[in-house]
Formats: C-alpha cells, structure tokens, sequence
C-alpha cells in the first residue's frame, strides 16, 4: 500500500473516531437533560405535595389544634395589653383610676350574678384582706393592751400535777371570782400549769423540758412577783423551799390573816428545808378541802405556798385562803 493510501485510510479512521465521540457526549449530555428535567419535575412535584398541605394560603382560614392558642393571636393580645398598659400610664392618677373602673365593669357586663361575685372578689382580694387583716391585729393588739392594764385578780402556778390537762380550773377562774363579785370585765386571771419542778429529777426535767418557755421562765417569775401562789405536791413545796422561789408564811401574812389561820388551822401550816437546810413553814395542806378536791390535782397531798412579796401578792393571797378555809376576813368592795 503506498504512502498516500495509508493517509485516506487515517483521515477516515479519525473522521469515525470523532464522530463516535460526537455522538457519544451527545448523548451523555441528553441523558443529563434528560434527568435534570426529571430531577426538575420531581422537585416541582415535591413543592407542590408541600403545598398542598402548607396550613396558611392567602384567602384560607388558619386551623389550630384544639387546646392550644394561636401564636400570633396570643401576640397581638399581649401587644393590645402592652399598649393599653403604656396608655394608662400616660394618664393621670383620677382618669386611670376611671379607665380601669371602666374595663372592670366592661368585664363584667355579660357575667351572671355568681360568676360577677366571683370576679369581683378575685380581682378585689388584696383590697379586701389587707384591711381585714389591719383591723384585726389592731383589735388583737388593742385588747391585748387593755387586758394587761386590768388589775390582777389572782395569779397562780400549778406543778407537778400529773394530769393537768385535767385540773378544774373553774373553782378558781369562775367560783373564786363569784366569790368576791369581780368580773373578768374588770379583772384579768394569770395561771400556769403543766411544769414539774423535783430536786430528785432536776436534771432530767431541765433537759426534758428545756424548750419550754413556761419551765424556764417560772423561775424568774417567782423572784419578780409575777405569782401570787403556787399550789403543788411535796416534792414540789420541797424543790420551791431549797431555791428560795418561795417565801416562809411569816414574810407574807398579815396580822389578820395570821390570827385567822392559828385559831383554824395551825395544824396544816408545813415546813420545808431552805437553801441553807434550815427547816421553815413555807406552806399550808389543803388536801382536805373542798377547793383541792375540786381542782382535781391528783395529788396525794397537795399545798399551796408563796412567792409573790408585793402588797398586790399579799392581798390576794388574803383573799384566797379566805376563800379555802372560809376565814372571815374583811375585804374592801371590789
């Protein structure tokens, strides 16, 4: 074959080559056509598959859950409170006073009777509590005042009872006063009870009732005269005698009452041991008598002895053992 033959022949191989590679990209870029426009579709598709289920479209109505408000409806109420808010600043003290007024009634213009008393009261509540409260505490503070500037009727402490919850207090608060025509009106009562007080028991009963302010505070009581008497058991006359809480009877009779008691009953006077061991009369029984009997104190002896020192003290304690042993003591009218 010669030189020229072998260049047709090139020219045609070449010319075949480039067309196969022609209609080769042709055709890959067909197919890339071919599924851009596919991919094109299904998108359009997808778009309009959301669509068809995109809740707001203009001229359409928005749908919420029941049970749940909508955003931007709860948005514009609270701007539309926002702004009222800021409107009612602006205003002066009367016209809010008359705006707010105003919404309030508005509120309530298509409520029925009980759900009108209910709204009144929840929007009201401080303006009605705040005030009740205030005049109770100065009722409550007022009383309290006046009660503590009566004078004192009698003052007593109870010790060492075991049932105290028990006692009979009405012998002395109610028959006691009947006694000598004083009303609580005019007279206030101070007592004490459920303390117990044992030289054998001291430590255990201090720890035991150390949060007690009555337990810890009876003793200060007694050196301040703030009792006129103390009725109690044995151990207690013999706990009071040796922490000087208490006065021997000679240091609170009066000549009278003295007299009155040596011709009626000498014999209950009893004597307990002081500080020092010395033995003294601090005390009279008065287990036998219809008023421990009525006190229902639970004791097997019961006495009732003297702590108070004050001419207020000394008069009372006049008047209650005349009231026990039925002396015949004169008194001033009360």
């Amino acid at each position: 074959m010669s030189t020229e033959d072998k260049e047709k022949d090139n020219l045609k191989n070449t010319g075949k080559d480039h067309s196969q590679s022609t209609n080769k990209d042709i055709s890959v870029d067909n197919n890339k056509s071919t599924n851009k426009e596919s991919d094109n579709t299904d998108s359009k598709k997808k778009v309009k598959d959301i669509n068809e289920y995109e809740p707001v479209r203009k001229g359409s109505t928005r749908r919420v859950a029941e049970g749940f408000k909508d955003p931007n409806q709860v948005e514009a109420d609270a701007g539309r409170v926002t702004e009222d808010n800021l409107e009612l600043h602006g205003l002066s003290g009367r016209q809010r006073r008359k705006e707010l007024r105003k919404r309030f009634y508005a509120e309530m213009a298509d409520m029925d009777t009980k759900s009108k008393v209910k709204f009144f009261f929840r929007y009201n509540k401080w303006k009605i509590i705040i005030p009740i409260l205030v005049i109770a505490i100065v009722i409550s503070t007022a009383g309290t005042i006046i009660n503590n500037k009566k004078p004192v009727a009698i003052s007593y402490a109870i010790i060492n009872s075991p049932n105290y919850y028990d006692i009979n207090t009405d012998v002395i608060e109610k028959d006691y006063m009947e006694y000598y025509g004083m009303s609580t009106k005019k007279y206030q009562i101070i007592s004490t009870a459920g303390i117990n007080y044992d030289l054998d028991t001291y430590e255990e009963d201090s720890q035991q009732y150390s949060n007690s302010a009555a337990y810890t505070s009876f003793p200060t009581n007694c050196r301040t005269n703030y009792y006129d008497i103390i009725i109690t058991d044995k151990k207690g006359l013999e706990y009071c005698a040796k922490t000087s809480l208490i006065y021997p009877v000679d240091d609170i009779f009066t000549a009278d009452l003295s007299n009155a008691i040596s011709k009626g009953c000498s014999d209950l006077l009893t004597s307990a041991k002081d500080y020092e061991d010395n033995d003294e009369v601090f005390a009279i029984d008065i287990s036998g008598t219809a008023f421990a009997k009525s006190l229902n104190l639970d004791f097997d002896q019961a006495y009732i002895c003297f702590p108070g020192s004050d001419t207020s003290n000394i008069e009372n304690v006049r008047k209650m053992l005349n009231f026990i042993f039925d002396l015949g003591l004169s008194f001033e009218e009360q």
